[in-house]
């Protein structure tokens, strides 16, 4: 079966090139062309905002969450109130577009982007251990990746700098991009200012 998935980009706005003080965070189907002229309506709640959006690929959704970073669980409901899960690096042209497409809209070079993966409890405790490395060493909210092939790992995949360092992310850093394993909320040394979903667009 192959299944082709849809990529969403949620970002904090002050790291874009352009910024609007009472609005954190955005949604959009692609690059906006210009971020000018745009109709803004404030008074919307996220789930109507959504709803208004949904079928308008112009359309950019706005909403504004804590500006410390997204806390991984909060991740996981975001991606899933647009009918998504967090994305994993499926294949080679995954790696290529998340590690080079949101920088040409950052203004900061150092944060985080949320990936698919959360190590497993029993992992934690153990994550050397040739299983704990392995894809089986983490739950998936969505479709698990075959392996971690795609993934270019600061270390690797066993990376526990804390013991809250279980939360895998891609790692911006100067013009360096790399995955690693970090904090699930915001105790790492950058914020995780940027979540990557995925959904199935067809499946055959």
């Amino acid at each position: 079966m192959t299944t082709i998935h849809l990529l969403t980009l949620l970002l904090l706005t002050h790291f874009f090139s352009f910024t609007v003080p009472s609005l954190t965070m955005m949604l959009v189907w692609g690059v906006p062309k210009s971020p000018k002229n745009g109709d803004v309506n404030s008074s919307l709640t996220w789930d109507e905002c959504i709803d208004a959006c949904y079928q308008s690929q112009p359309c950019i959704k706005w909403y504004t969450p804590n500006p410390s970073g997204f806390f991984y669980n909060t991740s996981v409901g975001l991606c899933s109130n647009d009918s998504a899960t967090l994305t994993s690096l499926y294949g080679s042209e995954d790696w290529t577009y998340w590690s080079q497409t949101p920088r040409s809209n950052l203004n900061s070079s150092n944060t985080y982007g949320r990936l698919d993966g959360i190590r497993t409890k029993a992992c934690q405790a153990t994550p050397t251990t040739a299983e704990c490395m392995s894809v089986k060493g983490f739950t998936f909210t969505g479709p698990a990746p075959d392996n971690f092939d795609n993934y270019n790992w600061v270390t690797d995949s066993s990376a526990q700098a804390t013991s809250n360092d279980n939360c895998i992310v891609m790692v911006y850093n100067g013009t360096t991009v790399n995955t690693d394993v970090r904090s699930c909320v915001n105790s790492s040394p950058l914020q995780a200012c940027m979540v990557f979903c995925s959904n199935a667009a067809w499946a055959s």
